[in-house]
This record gives structure tokens, C-alpha cells and sequence, in this order.
């Protein structure tokens, strides 16, 4: 498991990306006691506004996410708007007081993804905090340095995905995200099923080169 944390943050490009990057991991986290906050960088407004933010709420009850914040940016052009989204995420939560925070990866393929990266990089730059950091894969595969089991909590996942309708009528994100989970247990023989971070200090965080 990540470091014993109680306050847990997710950066989630759109509503279903803190569920599909990291939602196993995280119902294990709040099983064990820990109060975990989500913030969306856009509302998925792509698609219908008002259903992504109930299948939100419903799937991260599912995994155990208290709280959600809302940045307000734009679907598919979060990489034009990372000096607002900086600022906006500094008003909306005090990074110093999570102990462990998930986000995407530099070099995921979609843009919206990368932009949450930087946002998160330019923001730790500016600031003292030094929290556990782990970053999760959803469109690309990652070269991970950790992985969780998540043998215990992959149903809960799976709920939590599936309360995403509106997205499995464009893919089955539950089917792949399942086998996806699976190939990863490879590297944690124990494990049926598991979810692949980089885990990263503060210092090698801001030494990345975003992609």
C-alpha cells in the first residue's frame, strides 16, 4: 500500500479517470480508514453534463470518495488553459494537507491528461508541500515502479466503472479495465488483479521533463 495515509487527493482529467487510473487502489484506501477528496479538471461536458455528474457521485460512493471539486475547465483543452486551472486549483484545495495525491501521468496520450500533469508539476513547484505522489495510467501504459494489489477491491472498481452508463455506450471500459488489471498482477505474482503507479518523491517530480 502507499505510505500510511489519511488524507488521500485524486486529480481526475474527467469524471471516470479516477475510477479507471486508480479506483482499486483507492477503495482499498478508504477501507482502511482513509478520507480521500477527487477533483475534476473538467465536468465531461463532451457528453450530457448533468448524467456524468450523478454517475460521478454514484461511483465514488462506490470506492469511497468523500468529496469533489469541480475546476470548471474544458473538455478536450485543458493544455490551453493550465496558468487558470493552476490557480483554480490552488483556491479550491490545500495540497498540504494530503498526505498521498494521485495524477495522471506525463506521457499519457490524451492531451487533457498531460495538462493535468503539468498543472499539478507547476503547482508542487511553487509551494513547500511534499506529499507521497503516485501517478496513474488510463490511455497509456506506464513504466510503473509500484504495484497494488487490488484482488480484494477489483468488484468495487468494476461497480464503480459500470456506474459510468454513459461512457460504456462508447467502450466497455469495465472489460478492459479488468484485463488490464490482470496483466498487471503479473509483475505482483500474490495478486489476481492490480493497478501500476510511478511513485514519486517531490524532488523527482518537478525533475520530470512534462510531456
Amino acid at each position: 500500500m502507499p505510505k500510511i495515509s489519511k488524507n488521500i487527493l485524486i486529480l481526475s482529467p474527467h469524471p471516470d479517470d479516477e475510477v479507471l487510473g486508480c479506483g482499486g487502489t483507492v477503495a482499498k484506501l478508504s477501507r482502511q480508514g482513509a478520507v480521500i477528496d477527487c477533483v475534476f479538471f473538467t465536468a465531461g461536458e463532451a457528453g450530457n453534463l448533468e448524467r456524468r455528474c450523478l454517475e460521478s457521485l454514484r461511483a465514488g460512493k462506490t470506492i469511497g470518495i468523500r468529496n469533489f471539486f469541480n475546476l470548471g475547465g474544458t473538455d478536450g483543452r485543458l493544455a490551453k488553459q493550465i496558468h487558470k486551472l493552476t490557480r483554480s486549483l490552488a483556491q479550491s484545495v490545500s495540497l498540504d494537507n494530503y498526505d498521498c495525491i494521485f495524477c495522471p501521468w506525463q506521457f499519457e496520450s490524451h492531451p487533457d491528461h498531460r495538462a493535468v500533469f503539468r498543472v499539478f508539476q507547476k503547482l508542487v513547484s511553487k509551494s513547500e508541500i511534499n506529499p507521497e505522489i503516485l501517478l496513474y495510467e488510463v490511455w497509456s501504459p506506464l513504466p510503473e515502479n509500484y504495484i497494488e494489489d487490488i484482488s480484494s477491491t477489483l468488484r468495487a472498481k468494476l461497480k464503480a466503472i459500470r456506474h459510468y452508463r454513459s461512457q460504456l455506450r462508447v467502450l466497455p471500459y469495465d472489460e478492459y479495465f479488468e484485463a488490464l488489471a490482470r496483466y498487471r498482477a503479473m509483475k505482483s505474482p500474490k495478486a489476481q488483479y492490480a493497478e501500476a503507479f510511478i511513485r514519486l518523491s517531490r524532488s523527482e517530480l518537478l525533475a520530470i521533463r512534462a510531456g
